[in-house]
């Protein structure tokens, strides 16, 4: 197990203290993008690590893309045994694009999910995450809020999806 830190390339801040799993880091420079670079990602990763993750307890990422983010969380999960649904909230083509939020292709986000063998665990919900909500259970573990990067829009879903995150989860 390796300790990110802040010595170690391409992570910022200041030190963790969660173990991961060997092949993060490599995992971690391989996904990286510029929707989230390898230090971003490894921040995850170890945020994915901290979870006490219980029986029927899911991930939630709002805002897809096209899935490499999503696939870097299931390779990590898989990294640290376990075996963890991801419900990943996109509207995907439906989305009028502007530069601070790119429109997410779903066939991108599929190859992405199958090229991470993580077909099993990856799962999209294909909505805007307002309309989403009504349906995604009460049990996340994780929540990552990556959707619409307008103030108000962050705030509506921490709203509407934070209080569906355990005790111990998080956001």
């Amino acid at each position: 197990l390796i300790q990110p830190t802040a010595r170690h390339p391409g992570i910022a801040g200041e030190p963790l203290g969660i173990d991961l799993p060997q092949g993060a880091v490599a995992l971690a420079h391989a996904a990286s993008s510029v929707m989230m670079d390898a230090g971003e990602l490894l921040h995850l990763a170890a945020a994915a690590a901290r979870v006490s993750w219980k029986e029927g307890l899911i991930g939630v990422e709002i805002g897809a893309y096209h899935g490499q983010t999503t696939a870097f969380l299931a390779s990590v999960l898989q990294l640290l045994g376990r075996d963890v649904p991801v419900l990943s909230i996109d509207p995907f083509e439906q989305v009028d694009p502007d530069p601070l939020n790119p429109q997410g292709s779903y066939t991108e986000y599929l190859r992405s999910i199958q090229a991470a063998g993580a077909q099993k665990m990856c799962f999209p919900l294909v909505a805007f995450s307002q309309d989403a909500a009504a349906v995604v259970p009460h049990g996340i573990g994780l929540l990552i809020i990556d959707g619409w990067h307008e103030y108000s829009a962050v705030a509506q879903d921490l709203a509407l999806y934070a209080p569906k995150v355990v005790p111990g989860g998080i956001i």
